[in-house]
């Protein structure tokens, strides 16, 4: 690792308003010796390094440009650097030099770990078919280098280093470590989703109904959570045009026949958005249909897609809601202001009245 300080010894001299001559007569050595450190052609001698520090009104720090962390920023900027060289000019050795000389400068650093065992991966995948070895070595400290990532517990990298060493250990089909890495990682998590590497993990493991089943909980989950984003995107407040929130309201009734979740109770989401339409004739057929709705069956989740996640033989044939939710969708349906427009209609009377009845 090259040490490049005759930059800062000029920087600093100049800033003093001194030569080089008066700086060799300051510290007792010869005019040459000066320029050689400045030339970065050979270093100061260690026991000249305070008193050369002291001449130029610095520290040591700042003469050897010591940081003591690296900036993210700095970080990213020596990373493309490297990538460049990776990518660009393919000059692999080269990339390889730069990365374990920035390794050896900030051996603390876990984001730095973190980026270089990516490097790592990319070196790998230019690297020629011939240096084989070299690759091994190169994937032996990855993994070292993930690994200190894993125990630093950094949260900012934690989870795509624990995930990768589960990637890694699936690929050498080491199962039990595989299992042991997923094991630690959040059941859901906001960075990355596992249910990829769980199932490939079941699979390999000869353990189909675990991974379809892994896969269809999350499947569930995630029709689960656009149905939630749907409903929000249809809001007054994010869509006041009632054409769009309507089309909105559309395609989750769409998504909930799609997937047979939600227990279709988009249907009151678009009466309300017919009301304030204004659209009297087509909210009160989607209120019929809501009627219809709370007080029929549960509607079950699609077999084919979740009866392995599922356990749908006890839901079927149960009510949609229970009666005391039915008792606050009386009152809502009740209101002054939904009578006012349909109190005269016999299929508003009809339906209010098949919903008192299953209470």
């Amino acid at each position: 690792m090259e040490l490049k300080i005759g930059a800062k010894i000029t920087e600093l001299r100049k800033a003093k308003g001194m030569t080089q001559e008066q700086l060799a007569a300051a510290l007792g050595v010869s005019a040459p010796a000066v320029s050689k450190w400045e030339t970065d052609s050979s270093y100061p001698d260690i026991t000249i390094l305070c008193p050369l520090a002291r001449a130029l009104g610095a520290d040591v720090d700042t003469l050897l440009a010591f940081e003591e962390s690296l900036s993210e920023e700095r970080m990213m900027e020596y990373m493309n650097e490297i990538l460049d060289i990776t990518t660009k000019q393919q000059d692999i050795p080269l990339a390889e030099k730069k990365l374990q000389d920035l390794l050896h400068q900030y051996p603390n650093s876990i984001v730095l770990k973190y980026y270089a065992a990516i490097s790592l991966t990319t070196m790998g995948m230019f690297c020629p078919e011939s240096a084989e070895k070299r690759k091994e070595e190169w994937n032996k400290q990855k993994k070292e280098l993930l690994q200190d990532v894993r125990r630093s517990g950094a949260s900012a990298y934690w989870q795509q280093a624990v995930s990768t060493l589960a990637a890694i250990a699936l690929g050498d089909d080491d199962f039990e470590l595989a299992e042991e890495l997923l094991g630690e990682l959040p059941e859901q998590s906001k960075k990355s989703d596992m249910t990829f590497l769980w199932a490939l993990l079941y699979q390999k493991k000869g353990e189909i109904e675990k991974a379809r089943q892994v896969t269809q909980k999350r499947l569930y989950i995630l029709v689960n959570q656009v149905i939630s984003c749907l409903s929000i995107l249809m809001g007054g407040v994010l869509e006041p045009d009632m054409e769009r929130a309507l089309e909105i309201g559309k395609i989750y009734q769409e998504t909930e026949k799609l997937f047979g979740v939600g227990n279709r109770m988009s249907e009151g989401v678009i009466m309300e958005l017919y009301l304030r339409a204004g659209q009297t004739q087509e909210a009160l057929g989607s209120l019929c249909r809501y009627v219809d709705i709370l007080t029929g069956p549960v509607n079950m989740p699609k077999a084919l897609l979740f009866s392995d996640a599922m356990d749908l033989k006890t839901k079927a044939g149960a009510e949609a809601t229970t009666r005391e939710m039915r008792q606050i969708f009386l009152r809502e349906l009740t209101k002054e202001e939904i009578a006012a427009q349909f109190g005269n209609c016999e299929e508003y009377q009809a339906a209010m009245k098949k919903l008192r009845a299953s209470l």
